[in-house]
């Protein structure tokens, strides 16, 4: 009750600039990396809270970084479905508040299809990754920073789900808007040796597990 009172003598914009504040100290509270679970247990508790009564004002023109965090500190695989829950219900309201083509609701679209791979279906990953590509090339051209970051994660789903991999597309983004020896085209290029000779000296496909160097 007494929450609600104070809530209720605030003005819009003071009930925002609250809101924010409040989403700012959660972030900044965060452990790096997430690795305090039961402190990133405690800070999803209250980041839900805050939602829940403020749940515009987290999505003013854009979604309050707080809001990925939450999301994001789910780094066990066995909360892998809860992870691909969250991201649901947060593309839900951030389509709603910001639109279909905000780059907020992109990147959250993205980091869903991770989710449903982790979860165990990468069918879905590589279904939900082709059609983002698809929306941000349509948004942003190719030279949007999203494009080679989506193929990328689109190879290794592909690869996981038993499809050919995209990762020489992947390459020829990095390559086009960075240059053949920026560092970011490197680490592609080199996986793409690794991973043809790999099939070329065993006669097989990795498997869905195996690491990239």
């Amino acid at each position: 009750m007494l929450q609600r009172a104070v809530r209720d003598t605030l003005t819009p914009d003071q009930y925002r600039h609250l809101a924010r504040t409040a989403a700012d100290a959660l972030s900044a509270a965060w452990p790096p990396f997430a690795r305090d679970i039961p402190l990133s247990a405690a800070l999803r508790d209250n980041t839900a809270a805050l939602t829940s009564c403020a749940e515009p004002e987290v999505h003013h023109t854009e979604v309050h970084p707080v809001l990925y965090q939450a999301g994001r500190s789910l780094l066990h695989r066995d909360q892998a479905a809860e992870a691909r829950e969250y991201f649901q219900r947060l593309l839900t309201t951030t389509t709603r508040y910001l639109g279909p083509d905000h780059p907020d609701t992109l990147v959250i679209r993205r980091d869903l299809a991770l989710w449903r791979g982790e979860a165990g279906d990468a069918d879905g990953a590589v279904a939900a990754l082709e059609e983002l590509l698809t929306d941000v090339l349509r948004v942003g051209g190719p030279d949007d920073r999203l494009v080679p970051v989506i193929r990328s994660h689109l190879a290794y789903w592909q690869e996981c789900a038993g499809y050919k991999t995209g990762e020489a597309a992947t390459l020829a983004d990095q390559v086009r808007m960075l240059g053949a020896e920026h560092p970011g085209t490197q680490t592609p290029q080199r996986r793409l040796v690794y991973r043809e000779g790999r099939l070329e000296a065993y006669g097989k496909k990795p498997r869905a597990g195996d690491a990239d160097p």
